[in-house]
């Protein structure tokens, strides 16, 4: 016992010991040589611990959405780039005042992508010098005969009844395509629910590991460790609008939509000891 002792305290003060086993009797009546095997704290700390209770907190509420995300899209196609450039400028300032007069704010209204690309059409030809080439000998080539500009633009509003009036005036001012309505939430939003939803989420944690420790008969302790795990924040996409106009269709006398609610979810980890 007093070699064990010596040991744990080695251990704490140089990060590692030697544990000296023997005292055994040999075959002939004296005793074996020590055996020597050296243990690191490391392997000592590394161990599980087995007197605590690891449980998952969560936490859910249903919050109607609060913030409107509109992607609308502008494509041209013209014979130069800047032909398709100057013509993709002019419909998508048309689209973004139609916006404005709504009332929507001038900083709500932003490109989230821009693309420059040339249209090209391929055909295969016989190489120079050999107009007669068999199919097998032919050359893949392409030529540029236009250039096409899409320009996406993302319109966010909390004013979650505009949304069927700012895709119609879009669609009016010449947007080639309503890529997607979301409803969300605002920054701020989202940062309340989650204080409250983690403070919820950790309740939660601590009523599971309290049934747990009753179940098995012994006493909750404190707790020891806390994780955020995830908020998930999810957004409804509710409406996939293509310009009726592209497919020579009358457009609807009005849009409308409707926001429905979302689900907010919360996760902790939590570790309690067991007393």
């Amino acid at each position: 016992m007093m070699v064990v002792a010596a040991v744990l305290i080695a251990a704490g003060i140089l990060g590692y010991a030697i544990i000296v086993a023997g005292g055994a009797m040999g075959a002939g009546g004296g005793a074996t040589e020590p055996q020597q095997i050296e243990v690191s704290i490391g392997d000592v700390l590394a161990q599980p611990d087995e007197h605590t209770i690891s449980v998952q907190g969560e936490a859910e509420r249903k919050v109607a959405p609060d913030l409107l995300i509109i992607g609308i899209t502008v494509e041209t196609e013209e014979d130069t780039a800047d032909l398709a450039q100057g013509e993709n400028a002019r419909i998508a300032d048309d689209v973004r005042a139609a916006v404005l007069a709504l009332g929507v704010k001038e900083e709500k209204v932003k490109t989230s992508s821009y693309y420059v690309y040339p249209l090209e059409k391929g055909r295969w030809i016989c190489p120079a010098g050999y107009p007669d080439c068999e199919d097998w000998e032919k050359e893949y080539v392409s030529d540029i005969y236009g250039w096409k500009v899409v320009h996406s633009l993302t319109v966010e509003t909390e004013d979650l009844d505009s949304g069927g009036d700012i895709v119609d005036a879009a669609v009016d001012a010449g947007a080639s395509d309503i890529d997607s309505v979301s409803f969300t939430l605002t920054d701020a939003t989202k940062e309340e629910l989650r204080k409250e939803l983690l403070g919820e989420a950790g309740a939660n944690a601590g009523e599971k590991a309290q049934a747990i420790a009753g179940g098995v008969g012994v006493t909750l302790g404190s707790a020891i460790y806390a994780d955020e795990g995830y908020m998930s924040y999810p957004s409804a996409r509710s409406y996939d609008y293509m310009a009726e106009a592209m497919a020579g269709a009358a457009p609807a006398p009005s849009t409308d939509f409707s926001a429905g609610e979302l689900t907010v979810s919360a996760q902790v980890s939590v570790k309690y000891l067991i007393e």
